[in-house]
């Protein structure tokens, strides 16, 4: 009894020496910070330190640990919460989009057996779908970057402006050809619309600023601009 007592009171002293480390530990790193000679490191609620001068390379494993250590915790102050209740319209959004996509994709695909069509009526059908097809890949990651990155609510906004226009178009084809004036004023806006849920992501996150939905038409003019007046000259004089 008197040996079983003695183990349990050293195991108790153990445990009191082992309780008050943390705090010893502490003590000593704060002070050894101060002559910078020591490298510590906290974890788990105890610091951890060694000379400067340690043999091997546990000295410097210790100082990229409480650099690595310093970076997910900047990065884990830098994450914002995302509200989820706040994108149910842009995930609804995203549902009609798609639902009229698949709507564009049955009118190309049932052309098959609707018997024989005029040319244009085949040209109809096709166009369609593929203007739908140009357009809604671009739409849906621009909308979703926006809706995170700058706000849901005018995601929503211009997501909708997108999506009016987007489903007048199968109609106007029916009574103008693809570059008509009526044509365009459907298919514009489309392009401006994802213009502008573009650069307001990139305006936000690269440079802190806005970006005026109205400069939207401005910016694919100069967009398309390029591609004629730079881009194309240098194609021509490889593709000879």
């Amino acid at each position: 009894m008197a040996s079983l007592s003695l183990t349990s009171l050293r195991s108790l002293n153990h445990a009191r020496i082992n309780a008050a480390r943390p705090v010893a530990r502490t003590s000593s790193c704060m002070k050894s910070r101060a002559t910078a000679t020591t490298i510590c490191n906290a974890h788990a609620g105890r610091v951890a330190c060694v000379p400067a001068n340690a043999p091997g390379n546990y000295a410097q494993r210790m100082r990229d640990a409480g650099k690595t250590q310093g970076v997910a915790k900047a990065a884990i102050a830098a994450v914002k919460t995302v509200d989820i209740a706040a994108l149910e319209p842009v995930a609804y959004l995203s549902a009609l989009s798609a639902v009229l996509y698949y709507f564009c994709l049955t009118i190309n695909a049932v052309m098959m057996f609707t018997g024989e069509m005029t040319p244009k009526h085949k040209n109809w059908g096709v166009r369609v779908f593929g203007n739908m097809t140009e357009q809604w890949p671009m739409f849906l990651s621009a909308l979703w970057t926006h809706a995170i990155f700058v706000s849901p609510v005018t995601a929503v906004q211009a997501g909708y402006v997108w999506l009016a226009m987007r489903a007048l178009y199968p109609f106007v084809r029916l009574f103008t050809n693809e570059n008509e004036p009526a044509t365009m004023a459907t298919t514009m806006p489309q392009y401006f619309v994802n213009v502008y849920l573009v650069f307001a992501v990139v305006m936000k996150i690269g440079f802190g600023a806005t970006f005026n939905p109205f400069l939207s038409p401005i910016v694919y003019m100069v967009l398309c601009g390029t591609s004629m007046m730079v881009v194309h000259p240098i194609a021509k004089m490889f593709l000879k």
